[in-house]
């Protein structure tokens, strides 16, 4: 999993804080795999801390891929939907995390959701190659990624 640290701040003044110093926004990082399987179960762990002390909310949304369930905690725990392209996809989120005064920061990350080749797609991938595939042949690369095949 590779944590991904960048960070977009904004910092709201507010009246409630108990000097006249501008709230500061939450601090994000969030660890989210780089490459998964289609049909894999993966976790997604945000964690924040405001630099005020205060309570923190949590709200992830989904950019791009297969929809998944989503919720307002600090982790997502999900599994990667079957490909229904036949091709990787794309799985971009966003986070972003609010102090009881309103600071927020934000962050995005994807990953990319790799497909496994069956049978068939074995069979036609090595009869597109022009060696055409012996069983053997086409039991080893059932279950590979069709790029770390070739």
């Amino acid at each position: 999993m590779t944590p991904i640290t960048t960070v977009i701040p904004t910092q709201n003044k507010n009246d409630n804080l108990a000097s006249d110093e501008d709230n500061q926004a939450p601090v994000i990082s969030v660890l989210t795999p780089s490459e998964v399987k289609h049909g894999q179960s993966i976790e997604l762990t945000a964690s924040a801390t405001d630099p005020e002390g205060g309570p923190l909310s949590y709200l992830w949304q989904q950019l791009s891929g297969q929809s998944v369930t989503l919720s307002a905690e600090q982790s997502l725990s999900f599994i990667i939907p079957e490909a229904n392209s036949g091709y990787d996809e794309i799985y971009r989120f966003s986070l972003t995390v609010s102090d009881e005064y309103g600071a927020q920061s934000k962050q995005e990350f994807e990953f990319v959701a790799k497909t496994l080749m069956d049978t068939v797609q074995a069979s036609r991938l090595l009869h597109q190659a022009g060696i055409g595939p012996t069983y053997s042949e086409i039991l080893a690369a059932e279950g590979v990624i069709a790029q770390d095949w070739i």
